[in-house]
């Protein structure tokens, strides 16, 4: 494989170059919209697992959204802090908390999720990348599995 010149022209670069650079340009445009809600992209996707999953751990979570339980703890104080989910104590002898969707985090997430959709379908104009996305990730995910047996 010949490597590729870095150039300010999209056509010519690699594409794993235009996919990191899809992902940080779609964040940043994203976020900027979700802000108005006091979210992050990072929370809209804790908000949607939460939503699907219903009163969960975080590390059942983080396993949902494929990151570390470490790296969700922000998120989940933040979202805290805004009202849209709460935590509470396990059951005795459990470990963890019990985290869950508020009323407020569930009509939050639906103008979000409105918001995303919204954005995704005016700059791609449908879903053509999305089948190629879920292989890539279900791809990346068995082979660099975040959990370590």
């Amino acid at each position: 494989m010949t490597p590729r010149t870095v150039t300010a022209e999209p056509e010519t670069w690699s594409d794993p170059q235009l996919l990191s650079t899809a992902a940080r340009l779609w964040e940043y445009a994203l976020n900027s919209e979700l802000e108005n809600l006091n979210l992050t992209i990072a929370g809209l996707a804790t908000l949607q697992a939460l939503h699907a999953e219903g009163t969960t751990s975080q590390a059942a979570l983080a396993r949902v959204i494929r990151v570390q339980p470490q790296t969700l703890r922000r998120t989940l104080r933040s979202l805290e802090a805004s009202g849209y989910l709460t935590s509470s104590a396990p059951t005795p002898g459990a470990r963890g908390l019990n985290i869950s969707i508020t009323t407020a985090g569930a009509l939050v997430l639906a103008e979000a999720n409105h918001l995303e959709q919204h954005s995704y379908r005016s700059i791609t104009g449908g879903n053509e990348i999305h089948p190629v996305l879920v292989t890539l990730i279900k791809g990346l995910t068995a082979a660099h599995p975040l959990e370590r047996s």
